[in-house]
């Protein structure tokens, strides 16, 4: 088994050196800034879990996501401390987490011998590390929703009544733990009990009835918990009148075009590992569909994960990405070998760690020489490090009116400094911290620090 152990080794050195040289900067997409500021925030006592808060100017109260990623990742600071490398760190780890699920579903459909394969190609769609890269909470839903299909898959086979119903209430837990991290398409496993069917006999669970009524009593005994709690009534409340309801209406948001449509599912999913099916039928000459059923059940799943979202008013790429694991497992029942000697009779038992080396030795070399790959917002992070001394903690400083709508400066200023912007653009407080870009010199403020793209201002009369 050799072989088997050098291609899990491989598929664990393509994780790494498809994020870490990406990850090695401060940059990250605008929500993974913002998901970092409010849990490093919670972290240290500004908001709570139920009231979260993103600065004292701007959202004071937090109620554009469910808070259970944010405070998972609060507690990683909490732990941790305060530093760059702990959203870095808490995204990485759960990408870990994840890719353990996917080869522990892969053990349940496949021969254990290629639990990698579905790992490996998990990779190849293009929204799987982006998410990553940019600590998105699609990462953490996607840990739980692939944990609840495991629970559910773990109960067949012969077992004790009690081991089933503790793994359906775990099911229930994680599905229920998936809608309070990124919101309701956290509860597209409770479609497996309508395509279980298509598994064959021996992998479906041994007692479906006890099994799925004790997953769906679990959500539902969540669910009025949640209700009668004042504090998670409130904000999950705000959460779906603020965020899910106008954005689910078309209210908020910008409408679905086929570009995107194209762009996320067709080109960055469906024709890549479509092109891993043509290249393995090509290698091989043929591909023999003798696990149809697993592949039917992990593409319907898939689709049941991703077609709310391409069908909703609002249209993210990164809003597919737990349906990414099925779709890979998918593939996998597909074009794994039929017998496991396909896969540990090879004579280049050396090849796998080889190729396991070079990507290590690349990603350090890449880091070494080029620095980090797809740097984001380098002038402004730049600038902003320029000026971090003299920025005073915790403190609200005005700003120019432009810097009302950026986000990201606004994010920037929070994360490194946790500075919050009073943009309008006047010289009512100590402080002003000026966007070249934005403004003038507000009349009665004077330059004590400078930058490529930020300035530091005093403010007389204040």
């Amino acid at each position: 088994m050799g072989t088997v152990a050098g291609w899990r080794l491989f598929t664990v050195a393509s994780m790494l050196a498809l994020t870490v040289p990406r990850l090695w900067q401060r940059g990250m997409f605008l929500d993974g800034v913002t998901y970092a500021v409010v849990a490093r925030n919670m972290a240290d006592g500004v908001g709570t879990f139920w009231a979260p808060s993103f600065s004292a100017t701007t959202y004071p109260q937090f109620f554009e996501q469910p808070p259970l990623g944010l405070g998972l990742q609060a507690l990683a600071f909490l732990i941790f401390g305060d530093h760059p490398a702990v959203e870095r760190g808490y995204a990485l780890a759960v990408f870990g987490l994840n890719a353990v699920c996917v080869a522990a579903l892969a053990r349940r459909l496949l021969p254990a011998a290629f639990d990698w394969v579905p790992v490996l190609l998990w990779l190849v769609p293009s929204v799987v590390t982006w998410v990553v890269v940019n600590n998105m909470l699609e990462g953490t839903q996607a840990l739980f929703t692939s944990a609840a299909c495991l629970a559910l898959l773990r109960t067949a086979g012969p077992r004790a009544p009690a081991a089933d119903a503790a793994w359906a209430v775990g099911a229930g837990a994680c599905i229920v733990a998936a809608t309070l991290v990124k919101g309701p398409v956290g509860l597209f496993p409770l479609s497996v009990p309508l395509l279980a069917p298509l598994l064959p006999r021996e992998r479906r669970p041994a007692r479906p009835v006890l099994v799925y009524g004790i997953m769906v009593l679990a959500v539902l005994g969540a669910a009025v918990c949640l209700a009668a709690c004042t504090p998670s009534r409130d904000a999950l409340g705000a959460f779906v009148r603020t965020h899910l309801a106008p954005t689910l209406s078309g209210a908020r948001g910008v409408g679905p075009r086929g570009v995107d449509m194209m762009r996320h599912v067709v080109f960055g999913i469906a024709l890549r590992l479509g092109a891993v099916v043509a290249i393995v039928a090509a290698v091989r000459r043929r591909i023999r569909l003798e696990r149809r059923r697993e592949a039917s059940f992990c593409l319907l799943l898939g689709l049941a994960a991703s077609l709310p979202v391409l069908v909703s008013p609002l249209l993210a790429g990164h809003y597919v990405f737990p349906s990414t694991v099925f779709f890979s497992l998918a593939v996998a029942a597909i074009v794994v070998p039929t017998e496991v000697r396909d896969a540990t009779t090879v004579r280049l038992r050396w090849l796998p760690h080889a190729l396991a080396a070079v990507l290590a030795v690349a990603a350090c070399a890449t880091l070494a020489i080029h620095g980090p790959i797809e740097a984001r917002d380098v002038d402004r992070i730049r600038s902003l490090r320029i000026l971090d001394p003299m920025l005073p903690r915790g403190a609200t400083v005005g700003a120019c009116r432009g810097s009302a709508t950026d986000w990201g400066l606004q994010g920037y200023v929070q994360r490194v400094a946790r500075v919050s912007l009073a943009a309008d653009g006047g010289a009512h407080h100590a402080w002003f911290l000026r966007d070249k870009a934005a403004c003038e010199v507000p009349r009665g403020c004077v330059t004590v620090a400078d930058s490529p793209t930020l300035a530091w201002l005093r403010c007389a009369g204040t």
